[in-house]
Parts: C-alpha cells; structure tokens; sequence
C-alpha cells in the first residue's frame, strides 16, 4: 500500500487564521534567509487514486496510459515517477497493468509501487490493518509482476515504524521485532526484483511526538539494512497530518533529520481529505503547498502530487480547475 490515507490523516481541525499566521510567522524568524532546497529541481511523482472496488478511485483512472489520450501524453511528459499501491495489483485486470508498464517505459517514466510491509503472522490478534500483510499476499503480488514482467523501478513501504512501532491501534511491536517482520516482506521483494530502490512514507508529525524517535527511527532503517541488505534511500511524508498545531516546523526538522540520514525527502501534496468537492481539495492543496515552499521555504526532494480521497473527481484534463493534473501543473509554475 498505500500511502497515508484520509483515515491517517484522521479529521483535522483548522487552526484560526490569525494563531496560524502568528505561528507561521514566530516560526519564519527562526529560519534560514534561503530555501532549504535540494540542489536540482524537485523530482516529479503522481500518485492518482487508482481504487479498488470498495472504494472507487478517479473517475478517468482508466483513460490514462493511452497513446491517443492527449491530455494524459502531456501530463506524462512532466513526471518523473508514477507511484501505484499495491491494492490496485490485486484488483486491476492484466491488460490494465500491461497497458500502464508499456505506457510508463515508452516515456522513460518509473514505475513506484507502495506496499504494507509489516508481515502477519498466523496467530496474530493485531495489525490486521494499514501497513500489514501477510507474507503470502505480498508473494502473490511480486509473482503477478513477475509474471506481466513488470519491473518497478523502486517500492515504497506504508508508515512501518509508524503503524508497526508507535500507533496505539496497531501492535506496537519493539523496534527489533519490528525489523524481523519488515525484513520477511523485503525479502520477498528482493528475491524478485534485485537491484530495487526502496523507499517509505512516514507520519513524521506523528513521530515526532514521541520521546527519541530519532533513535528508533535510526535503529529501524540501520537494522533493517543489516538484517536485509536494504538500503532505505528516500523518505515521503503527508503535510497537515491530525491538525498538529505546528506541523510546518515539525516537517522542518523531519526533513533536516532525513538529509542527516543520507535519504531523500519527499512531500506529498493533497488536500485534508475532508473537503466537499474538488474546487475544494484543490485549494486546500495550494494552501498546503504555500505553507511548506512559500512560507517555510521547504523545497523537497521529491513532489509527489497525490490523492487517496473521492476528491478530485477526475485526475485530467491539467486546463480543469478541478483536477489532481492541474495542481500538478500549477506545482510547476512555482519557483524552484
């Protein structure tokens, strides 16, 4: 899976303008007088809501990936990365996946695949949620792949140390006992695929609350890479996650800790994902952009311009108003 979903991102509360500004503004006089930018220009991903059949995706997901589909030819000329989870390959038809690979490798476009990591175990009373698998469900997957011959270019893990260490709903699985159930799920993958750049989204808001979370942090992608061979290279993470009441200066510090760690630092851009129509989540996608890149001076490594919400509706054409590849458009217009 997935990125992190509305359910992650829970019901946030606004916080009033003018306390936003005032923090906004407290925090800006803390802050370098350059951006803290990446030395290129950000990489750029879409992540559209593809959905599966309970939870019904964009209403065009099927017309991308067509020579013929003019809008999609010119959004895909601007990406660099099109990230799909992995609860599409369980649903989407073979000539649906072939159709996407053969599109996406035409346009020297990589294809990113998000997957719950934390394998269950028989037996388990936990974790039956975002972030977990069996074993057996994420081999079937790396088998279909196979089978298409579809390669991705890199996989990302959904919150492991998030649902699987820290979430009180989840398992709260130690650290090591955390590693060894990752380390199951990657091992399959790199039996499959080897050469793969992983990769993994985080609720680094969520994070930070806790007492040495850098520590943990630091214990599981080390122990990871010892137990597996795997090199954790790129770090995403959601923008307002839960209404935290500073999340842009804990974003800061994530990405500051992120580029410590050697990694690359990915935002990913969306609305709240309570909003009421897709005007709506566009604008509130602005807004968060603004915050980050404009107010912060966050310029990530990698964009990704993602939804997992019923809204926006339709993912083309870019000159809509109300669509995910508008948004993506305006990204680009914005300075870097």
């Amino acid at each position: 899976m997935d990125l992190p979903t509305a359910a992650m991102r829970g019901q946030p509360h606004r916080m009033p303008r003018t306390f936003a500004a005032l923090l906004l503004l407290a925090i800006s006089f803390t802050l370098p007088a350059w951006p803290l930018r990446a030395a290129t220009a950000p990489e750029i991903w879409l992540a559209p809501h593809a959905g599966h059949p309970t939870a019904p995706g964009a209403a065009d997901y099927a017309t991308l990936f067509y020579a013929s589909n003019s809008a999609w030819v010119a959004v895909a000329g601007k990406l660099q990365v099109y990230s799909v989870n992995v609860t599409h390959l369980r649903f989407a038809p073979d000539a649906e996946l072939l159709r996407m690979a053969s599109d996406l490798q035409s346009r020297h476009i990589a294809l990113s695949i998000s997957f719950n990591s934390i394998a269950r175990e028989p037996g388990d009373s936990c974790g039956d949620g975002e972030g977990y698998e069996t074993a057996a469900a994420t081999q079937a997957f790396v088998t279909r792949l196979l089978r298409l011959k579809i390669r991705p270019a890199s996989v990302n893990m959904d919150g492991p140390l998030w649902y699987g260490h820290y979430n009180p709903k989840y398992c709260r699985f130690p650290v090591p006992a955390l590693i060894q159930r990752v380390a199951t799920s990657l091992a399959i993958w790199t039996n499959g695929f080897p050469g793969l750049t992983y990769g993994e989204t985080e609720g680094w808001v969520q994070i930070q609350d806790n007492p040495g979370w850098q520590h943990d942090y630091a214990q599981f992608r080390d122990g990871i890479a010892a137990a597996t061979g795997v090199r954790v290279s790129f770090v995403h993470t959601d923008t307002n996650i839960h209404g935290h009441p500073n999340w842009p200066a804990l974003l800061v510090t994530a990405q500051a800790f992120v580029h410590q760690m050697g990694m690359k630092y990915g935002m990913i851009y969306d609305g709240y994902g309570t909003e009421q129509s897709s005007v709506l989540w566009i604008a509130d996608a602005k807004t968060l952009i603004a915050t980050m890149e404009s107010q912060m001076r966050v310029i990530p490594d990698m964009a990704v311009v993602a939804s997992f919400d019923p809204y926006p509706t339709d993912i083309l054409p870019p000159t809509s108003p109300a669509t995910l590849s508008s948004l993506l458009y305006y990204y680009l217009t914005l300075p870097h």
